[in-house]
């Protein structure tokens, strides 16, 4: 018989390896199979079951059952919530998670909404985070610039994206990349002022 802790083990590694070999369906079965074992013989691991459902999040999102991802990843950062979980980055991939969901069902005022609450988990004085915080710049300044009308949040969050490069990788290759979102956004701006 297989221990509880083994057969642990296992769901995980197998779950791990399935998406990337274009399994999901076998993968959602593994952690489905984790998420029962842990309630019947554990439910003290509550980090365990927050990941373990943006992990199922992940899978079906892969699959574009965007509703059932969104579902998993409201019931993480419950969890979160329930149990005071104060780790930052976890609560940050979770209004992640939930954010993009919520792109996906083409609710931007939600993720837009998620996405705040993500950087305002992640900002801090020192930049401890910078490159989780940077992400959800990114993924902020992308869900404005879906809306053409919105150049001026565009060109907000990619120069905060630029200050947070230049103060901690200056030399990252990206930084170019992010200086032309800034300089795309601000001749958005720019054209759409009327003329004199």
């Amino acid at each position: 018989m297989i221990s509880y802790k083994n057969s642990k083990t296992l769901h995980i590694e197998l779950a791990d390896e399935f998406p990337r070999n274009n399994y999901p369906e076998i993968a959602l079965n593994h952690y489905k199979q984790l998420l029962v074992e842990e309630f019947t013989f554990a439910r003290n691991d509550i980090l365990f079951i927050i990941h373990l459902n943006n992990n199922l999040g992940t899978v079906y999102e892969d699959i574009d059952n965007n509703e059932q991802a969104l579902q998993n990843y409201q019931q993480a950062l419950e969890l979160c919530i329930t149990y005071f979980i104060i780790n930052r980055e976890l609560l940050v991939v979770t209004h992640h998670n939930i954010a993009i969901a919520y792109q996906n069902l083409n609710n931007m005022n939600e993720s837009r909404s998620q996405l705040q609450c993500a950087l305002t988990t992640v900002t801090s004085p020192n930049g401890q985070y910078y490159t989780t915080e940077i992400k959800v710049l990114r993924a902020l300044a992308l869900s404005y610039e879906k809306t053409t009308d919105e150049w001026a949040s565009v060109a907000h969050f990619f120069q905060r994206m630029l200050d947070l490069y230049l103060r901690h990788a200056p030399n990252h290759p990206i930084v170019s990349k992010v200086r032309n979102g800034v300089s795309n956004a601000e001749n958005k701006i720019n054209k759409s002022l009327p003329t004199l």
